[in-house]
Order: C-alpha cells, then sequence, then structure tokens
C-alpha cells in the first residue's frame, strides 16, 4: 500500500504555525478508470493542495493519504486518466476513515 502526504497547518497565537493531529484516509478505486491525481482542502475550502502520486491509481487498487488539519471533513479532488474530476465533500476522515472512488456518471 502506497502512503502520500496532504499537510496543513493551523495559525496559533503570536502567528507561529503549528502542526495540527494527523488523520489517515483509506483511498479505495472501484472505478474502472485510473487515478491520475489526487488533492485535498480543510470541507467547504477551495484551497486544494495537491498530492503527486507516485503512480497511477488503477481501478481495484488501495492506497492510504495521510491528511493533517484542524478538523475532520475534507473535500476531496480526484482527477482520472483523460482529464475528468470529482470532488467528494464533507469526507470525514475522523469518522469514516475511507473513501470509495466510484465510477464516474457517463
Amino acid at each position: 500500500m502506497r502512503v502520500f502526504r496532504i499537510v496543513f497547518f493551523a495559525a496559533v497565537a503570536g502567528g507561529a504555525l503549528a502542526r495540527t493531529p494527523t488523520r489517515y484516509l483509506e483511498l479505495v478505486n472501484r472505478a474502472p478508470d485510473t487515478v491520475t491525481s489526487l488533492a485535498a482542502a480543510p470541507a467547504g475550502e477551495e484551497a486544494f493542495l495537491d498530492v503527486p502520486l507516485v503512480e497511477p491509481l488503477h481501478g481495484g487498487e488501495a492506497t492510504r493519504v495521510e491528511l493533517a488539519a484542524g478538523g475532520c471533513r475534507y473535500d476531496v479532488r480526484v482527477a482520472f486518466r483523460g482529464g475528468r474530476t470529482v470532488v467528494y465533500r464533507g469526507v470525514d476522515a475522523c469518522r469514516d476513515g475511507g473513501l470509495y472512488i466510484d465510477r464516474l456518471p457517463r
């Protein structure tokens, strides 16, 4: 299983940056299409941070992503070979701990 890291920082008193607790998210690609890139942002924000994949995530494969942020909910943007993208909103890394990437509608 491959592990990739998405890191967010939270501002604390005095303007210093502090690392917030780490969250993990299991990704399972149930789509027949290949995932070529992944990005995440705190839920409701548009500040997505890209996670370069070492290799594409083919249909049926899984990987684990390390997320660090102040909360539990994330918006996760997945891009497929061919340029199609989908955003999964409000993914709860604390409660669910995983995301099934489904087949895109045609």
